[in-house]
């Protein structure tokens, strides 16, 4: 690809990060399902439904983005994003809910080792962390921008907000249309069984990487669980008004922004980056859970959400490094190391959200100690490399 059209289709993926960030609904939607008389109850076996069908498709998906080539499936995947947007925004019971997440699923687990390895070839191994980092804070933008939009001009009207979520991704799909080629090799082409066989010697070749997947899997579980889960009950638990909970949220995705500053903050430590992520989320962990103070509290979490995002480009590029370095279709890879950390963390995560349940501080110690153990594996990993 040249110059000039590899920083056109970086830009469009980033323009496309921006517009499928414009969840304009993300605030209430909770309340969007339950005004269209949904019960938690039936939420929660959608999302279920959900992650089981994600997991499923990892692979399968993975081999025929491979065989499609990438341009073509992030044309389908965004052509299916807008249409799930499109049915969200007229869904007004059950089948029509579900139906949507099915979709979702399909375009989640379609992008999964798409998107990112899209971008790994288009901006060149070089540049790739920064091209990440950027990509996943440019998502964070549009999701800031679209909370504020509708705390503005749209709060209260749901369906109003999901038009305009359904709009934001429309333009997304247009964008797709403007991507390049990047190249695909011999090992994509394959049929599926070849496919499968490149993920086993991929992995069989560099058995140390399964240190990498599994910090990964405990990172990404705990900092979802503290910044999405459980952020408010610590925030409510140390006094904090219901008012400024909005406030904090905003100023929450703000913080994962600092996703694009990954690559810089990387070179300046070196192989001490991923050790050095993970004991910050750990401090940020048993700050938020033994807190005597609001402010120490909001820093905890905040420590979270900010290590937590500089870690995913970082996590991003050492996969697709090792791709690179081992070969194996590299999006049937990549779906395959997300397959392989999705069921490590899923399997954690009763354990973690029941602990809460019954104490929030020993949930978050725990959670200190997650991050703990992801430090000693990347330590241990940084000892192996060249």
């Amino acid at each position: 690809m040249p110059a000039c059209a590899q920083k056109r289709s970086v830009a469009l993926m980033y323009a496309m990060a921006f517009l499928q960030g414009m969840v304009f609904y993300g605030p209430v939607a909770t309340l969007y399902r339950t005004d269209a008389g949904l019960s938690m109850g039936q939420i929660s076996l959608i999302e279920t439904v959900y992650y089981l069908l994600v997991v499923a498709l990892e692979v399968p998906l993975g081999a025929v983005c491979a065989r499609l080539g990438y341009r073509r499936m992030l044309i389908a995947a965004a052509a299916l994003y807008f249409a799930s947007k499109v049915l969200f925004w007229q869904a007004d019971a059950f089948a029509a809910f579900l139906a949507e997440r099915v979709l979702l699923a399909a375009v989640c687990a379609g992008l999964s080792g798409c998107d990112d390895a899209y971008l790994y070839l288009a901006a060149g191994p070089e540049n790739a962390q920064k091209a990440l980092g950027r990509y996943a804070a440019w998502g964070e933008a549009g999701l800031l921008a679209a909370s504020g939009l509708y705390t503005a001009c749209l709060a209260g009207r749901y369906r109003a907000a999901a038009l305009w979520t359904a709009v934001a991704y429309g333009a997304a799909a247009l964008c797709a249309l403007g991507l390049g080629d990047v190249p695909m090799t011999r090992e994509d082409r394959a049929g599926l069984p070849a496919q499968l066989q490149g993920v086993w010697h991929n992995l069989k070749a560099n058995p140390g990487f399964a240190r990498v997947l599994v910090a990964d899997g405990l990172l990404g579980l705990c900092g979802q669980m503290v910044t999405v889960f459980f952020s408010q009950l610590l925030y409510l638990r140390a006094g904090l008004p219901d008012a400024a909970l909005g406030a904090l949220y905003i100023a929450m995705v703000l913080a994962g922004l600092s996703g694009a500053w990954s690559h810089r903050a990387g070179r300046l430590m070196g192989r001490a980056f991923g050790p050095a992520l993970c004991a910050a989320a750990a401090a940020g962990c048993l700050l938020a859970g033994f807190a005597v103070s609001p402010a120490l509290c909001a820093a905890g979490v905040f420590l979270v959400q900010v290590a937590w995002r500089l870690w995913g480009p970082y996590s991003m590029r050492l996969q697709n490094d090792n791709v690179t370095r081992w070969g194996g279709a590299r999006s049937v890879v990549l779906s395959g190391y997300s397959m392989a950390v999705s069921l490590f963390s899923s399997a954690l995560n009763p354990a973690l959200g029941g602990l809460a349940d019954a104490s929030l501080t020993a949930a978050l110690a725990l959670a200190g100690g997650l991050c703990l153990a992801a430090g000693a594996l990347m330590a241990a990993f940084a000892r192996t490399r060249a």
